[in-house]
């Protein structure tokens, strides 16, 4: 959890905030746009909210205090979480295949003996399982390894998968919308038809997934490696889109709006390129993307 140990975060939840502060002060704020930091703080309403209760539902951070108290959407956070989160739900369903990890695999079943609340397999390995069409609302998979798990159709709807190893992993049709992706590996996995609305997926490595139709509206992609991807029709819409890209990264079909510049890596070089120039480049492979300026605040000049 954000390099917390899963046992001392579970006996001292407060040994989270100097992770926080960190993973606030990696974040690239000077580039945010509106979009990002509503997804800054909902993230953190999202570490802090389920444990925080514990401590009568107060927070440390300053901005999660803030959020806390003046959205709607604090408030909502703040009634489920003395529930420990109340989706996650079973509706008769079992994995196709059961992790091969023996703690793992306890804990789905554990899960599965319960009526609410998220999965929690913080660092545990459930690779080369099959968990397709689960609904993993709000669920704890952070450093968790799936590598060439089947996840087809499942649903991690706000859940928390930052560091999680998810190489080769078959994902298609998967929803991640408002997911923490954070740090996560998505090499060599398929994303066609995933749902990534609203998900946060700073620092990611994306190197030769397979994206075609993949949903990234309003996502933040930022410092995303997308060397060797294939994003065909690939859908995207206001995004911060700072990534990196190469002669192998497929762009036919590309359609929407981001926020540039993007990095093309070359052999032995590296080129920054944004606004028109982007534009234009991206149209030269087979893409239709307007690349939009960021709007910059207006004061009153002294």
């Amino acid at each position: 959890m954000l390099g917390v140990a899963p046992e001392i975060y579970t006996r001292d939840p407060l040994s989270l905030i100097p992770a926080l502060q960190d993973y606030v002060s990696r974040a690239p704020l000077g580039d945010f746009e509106q979009s990002d930091w509503i997804t800054l703080h909902s993230d953190l309403m999202f570490y802090a909210a389920p444990r925080g209760y514990r401590y009568g539902g107060s927070f440390s951070t300053c901005a999660t205090q803030t959020r806390w108290r003046s959205t709607k959407s604090g408030q909502l956070l703040r009634g489920t979480a003395g529930k420990m989160m109340s989706s996650g739900t079973r509706k008769g369903w079992n994995p196709r295949i059961a992790p091969a990890n023996s703690e793992a695999a306890e804990r789905l079943r554990e899960w599965l003996a319960g009526d609410t609340g998220g999965l929690d397999v913080i660092g545990l390995d459930l690779s080369g399982a099959d968990l397709s069409d689960a609904d993993f609302s709000e669920s704890w998979f952070s450093d968790s390894k799936l590598v060439d798990a089947r996840l087809v159709a499942t649903e991690f709807y706000r859940s928390d998968l930052q560091g999680a190893d998810l190489t080769r992993a078959d994902l298609t049709n998967a929803s991640f919308v408002r997911a923490n992706l954070d740090d996560a590996v998505l090499r060599n996995s398929v994303l066609d038809g995933a749902d990534f609305v609203k998900a946060s997926l700073y620092g990611v490595d994306a190197s030769f997934a397979r994206c075609h139709g993949t949903r990234f509206m309003g996502a933040s992609l930022l410092d995303v490696n997308f060397c060797g991807a294939d994003l065909s029709h690939a859908v995207v819409q206001e995004n911060s889109f700072k990534v990196k890209l190469d002669a192998d990264t497929v762009l036919t079909g590309l359609t929407g709006s981001l926020f540039g510049p993007v990095e093309f890596v070359g052999e032995g070089e590296s080129l920054t390129i944004a606004g028109t120039e982007l534009e234009r480049w991206i149209s030269g492979r087979g893409g239709d993307v307007r690349v939009l300026e960021r709007r910059r605040p207006t004061g009153k000049q002294e």
